[in-house]
Parts: C-alpha cells; sequence; structure tokens
C-alpha cells in the first residue's frame, strides 16, 4: 500500500465572504470560520443543546452526535465571492475555513479528485453541480397532492383516521403505516420488526385495506431499510430474511468474520453487503415482493449511514464505501420500481445521501428531528437542513412534521429529562410544511408523549385546513419540480439564488421561497 494517505489542498480565500452548501447542515448555513469534516453519519438527537447532550451522552456515548453531524453531506460548496468546488472523491474528507484569508481541506486519501466551477450566479453554479451531481426526477402526483400522514395500530386505526380525516374534508395523498411489518417495543420507544414481511395480526385486511384507499386515490406507503434483525417465530410471519441472508453470505461481517451488528437502541441489526451483486439483487427482490408486491406506491428508505469502517464486506474498502453505501441504497430501490415497471407512480423517500444521490432519488427527507423548537436539532434546525440541502442539490426534501424523537427519563421516580411534541410546535410545524415539498407526519417515537394530528378537534380542524392550503399550491410545486429535474433548483429555496448580489440574502437561516 502506498505510504501516502492524506492529500491536502491550500489556496486563496476571501476574508469577508459566506460560504454555504455541504449538503444538508443543520446548525448553520455559513460556513466561514469553521472546520467541517464531511463523514456520513447519524446526526445525532441534541447535537450540542445541554444539558441534554451530556445527560445523553452519558445513557449513549455518542449520542447526542455534534453540530457537524448529518445524514447527508457532500463536499461542495459555494461563496459569496464566487468560488466553487466539489470533490469526486469518497474517503473521509474535511474543510478549514478558520483562516481568514486561506482554505483548506485534506481527504484521507492518496491523491484527491474534483472540479472547480466557474459560473455567474449561485443558480448557475447549483445546476453545473447538479448536472454531475444528478438531478432529481419529478415525483408522482399522488405525493404531494395532500397530507401524507403517518399511522401505527392497525387496519382499525387507519379507518377511523380516514374517516375523521373526510369529515374535516382533509386533503389526504396517502398514508404512510411504517408498522406493517409488526411493532416492537424498546426503551428507546416503539420501533419496528426489521423482516420486511408483512404482519397479518396488526393488517388481517392489509389487501382490502390497499385497495379501498387506492380506489379513492390514496396512496399506501410502507418502510424499509437496509438492516436486517433476528425474529422470534412468531415474529417472522413465515419467513426470516436474516436467516436467509446468512445462509448465502449477503451480511456485512465483523473483522472477526461474523455478522456485523449495530446497536439500534434496543437491539442489533446487520446492514445487507450491497456491494455483493447477488445481495444487491436479492434486496431488490425483497422489495419488489414485499412493498411493490403488497400494493405499496411508497414507503421510507430509511438509515443507509452506518456501514462501519472496520467491516468486511465484498468489494473495496469499509471506510472509502462508508459514504457511498447511501447511494448503493438508493441504486437497490430505484432499480427495484423500474424493474417492476412502477417507476412514474412509486416513490421512496430516504434521508442517507452523498454527493450523487439526487439522480437515484425522487425525495428526502431530513431524520429525525427533536420535537422541540431550538436551531440544534429541533424545527429551527430543519429549516436550515432544507436551506443548505437546497443548496447542494437536493431539490426535494421535507421534515417530519412536529419532529420525530421525543426523550423521557427518569431517576428514581424522578422526570430528569421530559421532552415531547406540544400543541403549540405542532401546529407552527404544521403551518411551515403547507409550503415546502411535502406534507407528512409522523407519530414519533413515543407516539402517546406526543401531540397528534388527531389528539383533539381543533388541532384535527387546523391540519385538515392547512392541507387544502399544501393541495391548493400543487400546480405550482409541479412547475418546480420540472424547474428542478431541469436545472437542479430547490423547491424550498434559500434568497441567496433569487438575490445574489444583496449581502444579507447570504447571511439569512431562517426564511425560503417556495
Amino acid at each position: 500500500s502506498s505510504p501516502i494517505n492524506r492529500t491536502y489542498l491550500a489556496y486563496h480565500a476571501t476574508p469577508d465572504e459566506h460560504i454555504t452548501g455541504f449538503g444538508e447542515q443543520f446548525t448553520r448555513l455559513d460556513m466561514k470560520g469553521q472546520v467541517l469534516p464531511i463523514l456520513i453519519t447519524e446526526q445525532g438527537h441534541m447535537r450540542g443543546r445541554q444539558p441534554y447532550s451530556a445527560i445523553l451522552n452519558k445513557v449513549s456515548a455518542g449520542g447526542a452526535g455534534d453540530w457537524y453531524t448529518s445524514y447527508a453531506p457532500v463536499p461542495f460548496y459555494m461563496t459569496s465571492s464566487g468560488q466553487s468546488l466539489f470533490l469526486k472523491t469518497s474517503e473521509y474528507a474535511s474543510f478549514n475555513f478558520s483562516n481568514p484569508t486561506r482554505t483548506e481541506l485534506v481527504v484521507w486519501k492518496n491523491g484527491l479528485q474534483g472540479e472547480i466551477i466557474n459560473a455567474s450566479t449561485p443558480r448557475q453554479t447549483l445546476s453545473a453541480f447538479t448536472e454531475y451531481a444528478g438531478r432529481m426526477p419529478v415525483p408522482p402526483r399522488w405525493f404531494h397532492k395532500g397530507a401524507i400522514v403517518g399511522l401505527m395500530g392497525g387496519s382499525d386505526v387507519v379507518r377511523h383516521a380516514w374517516q375523521e380525516l373526510k369529515k374535516e374534508k382533509a386533503a389526504i395523498g396517502g398514508f404512510w403505516l411504517q408498522d406493517w411489518v409488526g411493532k416492537r417495543e424498546t426503551t428507546f420507544g416503539t420501533r419496528l420488526w426489521w423482516n420486511w414481511r408483512l404482519d397479518p395480526k396488526s393488517y388481517p385486511d392489509w389487501n382490502e385495506l390497499v385497495s379501498s384507499l387506492d380506489s379513492e386515490g390514496i396512496a399506501t406507503l410502507g418502510y424499509i431499510n437496509p438492516f436486517l434483525t433476528a425474529t422470534t417465530p412468531e415474529n417472522a410471519n413465515g419467513q426470516s430474511y436474516y436467516q436467509e441472508a446468512l445462509d448465502k453470505g449477503y451480511l456485512v461481517r465483523n473483522p472477526k468474520g461474523e455478522p456485523y451488528e449495530s446497536d439500534s437502541v434496543g437491539f442489533t441489526g446487520t446492514l445487507v453487503d450491497l456491494t455483493n451483486p447477488k445481495a444487491f439483487a436479492w434486496m431488490k427482490a425483497i422489495i419488489k415482493k414485499e412493498l411493490i408486491g403488497n400494493g405499496m406506491k411508497g414507503w421510507m428508505a430509511d438509515f443507509g449511514e452506518a456501514l462501519p469502517f472496520d467491516a468486511q464486506i465484498m468489494n473495496g474498502n469499509a471506510a472509502a464505501v462508508h459514504n457511498l453505501y447511501p447511494t448503493l441504497w438508493a441504486k437497490v430501490n430505484r432499480e427495484a420500481m423500474e424493474e417492476a415497471g412502477v417507476r412514474d407512480s412509486t416513490l421512496a423517500f430516504f434521508r442517507s445521501g452523498y454527493t450523487k444521490s439526487p439522480g437515484d432519488v425522487q425525495a428526502f427527507w431530513l431524520g429525525d428531528q427533536m420535537t422541540t423548537w431550538d436551531g440544534d436539532d429541533g424545527m429551527k434546525s430543519a429549516v436550515k437542513g432544507l436551506l443548505s440541502g437546497g443548496l447542494s442539490g437536493f431539490s426535494n426534501n421535507h421534515m417530519d412534521i412536529g419532529g420525530c424523537i421525543a426523550l423521557t427519563y427518569d431517576v428514581a421516580g424522578v422526570s430528569i429529562v421530559r421532552i415531547r411534541r406540544d400543541k403549540e410546535l405542532l401546529t407552527r410545524s404544521i403551518e411551515l410544511n403547507a409550503f415546502t415539498a411535502a406534507f407528512r407526519t409522523h407519530e414519533g417515537n413515543k407516539p402517546e408523549a406526543n401531540h397528534q394530528f388527531d389528539s383533539d378537534e381543533d388541532t384535527l380542524k387546523f391540519f385538515a385546513y392547512f392541507s387544502r392550503v399544501f393541495a391548493s399550491l400543487a400546480d405550482y410545486r409541479e412547475s418546480l419540480f420540472e424547474e428542478a429535474a431541469k436545472y437542479g433548483t430547490p423547491l424550498v429555496r434559500h434568497l441567496l439564488l433569487e438575490y445574489p448580489n444583496d449581502p444579507v440574502a447570504w447571511t439569512i437561516a431562517d426564511q425560503w421561497m417556495l
């Protein structure tokens, strides 16, 4: 192997410039003065907000994350002084903007590849970058014709909510039923069985339910990720995909050659080795059979950011493949849809991504924000994620309405941490999301602790009203999706794309245009 394992590049910088891009960044948009690592990772919960981050890190080491942790960082940026650069490498990289007159970057590799973009405006810069990175296709109309309502609990729960929403004349695009595989209760909250088989106990009339929704133009959505977990016979629903993958050698392995079990707070899961062509094809077959075959028109394609650096995989070095694993996961989903002949009518939405993910992805979402207001990991941080992602080619992106993660910790019967979604946060988030690319609810990891869209009559009416507001913009959004597919311009648009010569526009992190 080469004795050289780092490559550095340094060049002149302008002291008063603003620097933005870098994929989804949740704490700050302007990176001038910062040192920013580019490594796909679980973003963590609280991300520096104290004292909660310190408490969480005591319970789960590193669980809080940091200001720079992101599911979808991208080694691309643009500046107010007209500079722009992106890397074509996948290895760990770091950008150092701490010196006012000098920019330094390092890639953990013998050599680096990248491009410098010469363009007159930020829009032209973004168009040039997305010509390389890929541009997101126009999503199916159902995705943004109304609310995508996230529910768990089974067929009766879905039918009841459907009737209540009908009474309020809500605009509904789909029902997102992530517990189609069955629920499992953990210390972190309500989770799922990662076996990707329909749970007949929760949904005994699944086909009838899907057909009923479809007859009224409402899509049924599910959930999947690239992990598998060992199941008990009563939760396998007739087949253990974990055991099948183990027998066929399709799982990512640890340095000892054993299945690489990753902790998921309450249970462990093992990634499918998507660098193995046979495992790649096998995972596509699961999507075609279990999701598309069960009538789903969409699903959350979760995770993708957790390939361990010391893992054994069939092709490549895990440290170099780590940032590329989300792109493999996106390709699995895209090819499954294409092979089933449903690419134009079906949609998967992802939280992890890298430079060239947009070309394979129809929609992103921002991952698991806290059910809080703050700019570290709450609603304000989600707005920053939408804006920075949009400035990096993630043109169709959205958030969970009201956030996802509630935290409740008691010590000796005394409440130490109690963070949950209240009515005010939910209603303000409902308003916000009516003017984005998608309008999707999530019950959260602790549904019983969080205020829901139907927790009371006022909230239900409020939600229904803004679902209609969102639906009223469908034709306008359609034109924006077409623009995004052609030029890479985002729907949630930072002001600097429209007013690049306004110095104030480059400093704004909490406003956008649609």
